[in-house]
């Protein structure tokens, strides 16, 4: 596929890491990563317009970034990555994206951790209240 120098960094340090982590104490978890993968597309649903109501089903390049930001752990078994900057073009999804990581990581990280927080910051209030209420309209459907 034709791909940008970040996405190809990305991709390099993903197939590094595979190899050499573990000389850092990481190592890869791949039955947490499809657990998340599978959360997010069994949990989650659109909230707009024409898919309201319908899975919502992970991109090749949304899967890459869940499957890293879930599946790399240290050795207490913790998440390797507890911050991520995302970045996108319009309409990949990114208020969706950012809710269904907001969604697995309160309700369904492992470990889980008790009292987890997560925030919604964005340049301006709108944009962060369209990723809290995507979060929250999902969470209604839970308790269905």
């Amino acid at each position: 596929i034709i791909a940008g120098r970040y996405v190809e960094l990305a991709v390099r340090r993903y197939l590094d890491d595979i190899e050499h982590a573990h000389e850092r104490g990481l190592h890869f978890d791949a039955d947490i990563a499809e657990k998340s993968l599978q959360f997010v597309e069994t949990v989650c649903t659109h909230q707009k317009a024409e898919w309201a109501g319908q899975p919502f089903k992970l991109s090749p390049n949304q899967q890459f970034i869940l499957w890293n930001l879930t599946g790399w752990r240290r050795e207490n078994g913790c998440r390797r990555f507890r911050r991520a900057y995302i970045t996108a073009g319009r309409k990949w999804g990114k208020s969706l994206f950012a809710s269904a990581i907001m969604k697995l990581l309160t309700l369904y990280d492992t470990p889980l951790e008790p009292g987890a927080e997560v925030y919604s910051i964005a340049t301006a209030e709108d944009q962060a209240r369209l990723v809290y209420d995507a979060s929250t309209q999902s969470n209604h459907q839970l308790k269905k």
